[in-house]
């Protein structure tokens, strides 16, 4: 099995799930081989204070990183997902955790399991 290098990584500068992503400050969004690593928090919907602290987006987690396989190229190189039921989900409450989990991840599916 052939390791995907990061030069080859898609990163796109817009959400990869999450229906309110929108209202999230915290997005990214990897496209790694035949996977889509997207990670999303901080979310905080419009009706929401300044100074409030981020709402959950799912349960007891401020920010989660989802894996779905993709399939051809999609709009921008990202793959168009085969099946929204993630592969991997992993849920944090802050941001350095999040990111650093998104990396992790990424690295995972370009050595574990690429080009499956």
């Amino acid at each position: 099995m052939k390791k995907i290098p990061e030069s080859e990584w898609v990163w796109c500068g817009y959400p990869g799930h999450f229906s309110a992503s929108d209202s999230c400050r915290l997005h990214l969004n990897t496209r790694v081989g035949d996977y889509r690593i997207s990670t999303v928090g901080d979310y905080r919907p419009p009706h929401a204070l300044e100074e409030e602290e981020p709402q959950e987006i799912g349960l007891w987690r401020k920010y989660e990183t989802c894996v779905f396989r993709v399939s051809g190229h999609g709009e921008h190189g990202e793959g168009v997902v085969e099946d929204w039921r993630e592969i991997e989900l992993r849920g944090y409450n802050d941001a350095v955790a999040a990111e650093e989990g998104h990396m992790e991840l990424c690295r995972k599916y370009a050595s574990e399991v690429s080009g499956k």
